[in-house]
């Protein structure tokens, strides 16, 4: 049996604390932002940078100097699956349209709300997968076109 996420449950909680995704357009002039139910997967972010080889014929090996930062081409989230929410997020995640992403680390003191990060980048969603006794998962991928910053 194929399982959808419960309406109205959002499994990213845990406890009194959780991760939370959440975005609003970039064009507007909306100051809040709406969040993405049901995270079960986050990609991660480093602060890796790109390495820029500088080697001469005088040097004995390699030589390399840091590059530009580098969080990747996008970031994929896992979310479970919600009929209604996927069919609004394929209507408005369209790989064009600019998004203002915020995500919420639950690292302040005793769990709360702690290290913000934020970003600009276009979205796309697929129903990720669908398994025998499993739930359906979508993947929520974001194309950051800024970077990424940590509060």
């Amino acid at each position: 049996m194929i399982m959808a996420a419960p309406t109205g449950v959002n499994a990213s909680k845990v406890g009194t604390s959780y991760l939370k995704l959440e975005y609003k357009e970039s064009s507007t002039s909306v100051t809040s932002y709406d969040e993405i139910e049901g995270v079960q997967d986050f990609p991660g972010f480093t602060n890796d940078r790109d390495t820029v080889e500088v080697t001469t014929f005088a040097d004995e090996a390699h030589v390399y100097i840091a590059g530009i930062k580098n969080f990747g081409d996008s970031l994929s989230f896992t979310i479970l699956h919600d009929k209604n929410n996927f069919a609004a997020y394929a209507n408005d995640f369209d790989g064009t349209t600019q998004w203002n992403w915020k995500v919420t680390f639950p690292d302040g003191t005793d769990g709360a709300a702690g290290t913000t990060a934020t970003w600009t980048g276009s979205a796309t969603i697929g129903i990720a997968s669908v398994s025998v006794n499993g739930v359906m998962t979508d993947t929520l991928k974001i194309v950051p076109s800024t970077t990424i910053t940590f509060a």
